[in-house]
C-alpha cells in the first residue's frame, strides 16, 4: 500500500469513527423551568465513555412531586435513552432520528411513553416530550432553561 493509499484509509477510518458517534453536547448541564405550577429540573452530565448520566426531578409547594434516573448510552447496540421514572427498572428507547440539536428516542412497544423527544431552541432553551408515538395523541412537554447558580 503507498503512502496516498494510506492516507485516503486512515481519514476514511477516522471520519467514519467521528460520525459513529452521538454529539449530545448541547444536553449536557443543569435545566430548570416550570409546568402547571410544578418546578422541574433536569440535570445531565456530558458524554464520557459513551455515557451521559441525567436526573430529573419534580418539586410542587416545596414537596417533592416525581423524580426519575436516567441515562443515555451510546455503544455497539447503538444510542439509546434508558428511563426509571421514581426508580422503576428501566425502559430502553433507542434513537430514531438524530440532527444537530435533536434526537428522538422510540420504544413502540411501551405502554406510555412510546417517544421521548430533546430539541434544543434556537434561544438556548431545552424542549423536552414525550408523546404515544403520534403528534396529536396524549403528550406532555417542557421548555427549560439553564439553572440560575445555587444560591444556598
Amino acid at each position: 500500500m503507498n503512502l496516498r493509499s494510506m492516507t485516503m484509509v486512515l481519514a476514511l477510518l477516522a471520519t467514519s469513527g467521528a460520525q459513529a458517534g452521538a454529539d449530545l453536547s448541547w444536553l449536557g448541564g443543569d435545566w430548570c423551568g416550570e409546568r402547571e405550577g410544578v418546578q422541574n429540573e433536569e440535570h445531565w452530565s456530558s458524554a464520557r465513555a459513551g455515557l451521559m448520566l441525567g436526573w430529573h426531578r419534580d418539586t410542587r409547594d416545596g414537596k417533592l412531586a416525581g423524580f426519575e434516573f436516567m441515562r443515555i448510552s451510546d455503544d455497539s447496540d447503538g444510542v439509546r435513552f434508558h428511563a426509571q421514572p421514581g426508580g422503576a427498572p428501566e425502559t430502553i428507547f433507542p434513537a430514531t432520528k438524530q440532527a444537530p440539536g435533536l434526537i428522538v428516542f422510540e420504544q413502540p412497544g411501551h405502554d406510555f411513553p412510546k417517544r421521548v423527544t430533546y430539541r434544543r431552541e434556537e434561544d438556548g432553551r431545552l424542549f423536552a416530550r414525550i408523546d404515544d408515538g403520534t403528534d396529536t395523541g396524549p403528550s406532555m412537554e417542557w421548555t427549560w432553561s439553564r439553572c440560575p447558580s445555587a444560591t444556598k
